[in-house]
């Protein structure tokens, strides 16, 4: 995970401690855990530059949740997740 997570500058372990990394990374893997997903939509209206946002869903048994992940066009032109908006996944995370 720590290989496609960052910013406009780069990956996000080259960014952060890497006891802050580790905790975001448990985080994240808890409440990402799913058995399918799919892309539902890119998002219109992205204003910001170099950035993009894109639905998707996860399932997980049966539960199901669309949820907004914004990627981020770094150096060297390569694209980062920068965020994925979690809240939604609380019950993936049981």
């Amino acid at each position: 995970m720590s290989m496609i997570w960052g910013t406009e500058k780069g990956l996000a372990r080259d960014q952060m401690s890497r006891d802050d990394l580790e905790k975001r990374l448990v985080i994240m893997q808890c409440s990402l855990n799913h058995d399918s997903w799919k892309y539902v939509s890119g998002l219109d209206g992205t204003t910001r530059v170099r950035e993009q946002d894109f639905r998707v869903e996860l399932q997980q048994k049966n539960l199901r949740e669309q949820l907004v992940v914004t990627t981020v066009q770094g150096v060297s032109g390569r694209w980062y997740v920068m965020n994925a908006d979690i809240t939604k996944l609380t019950n993936f995370c049981r």
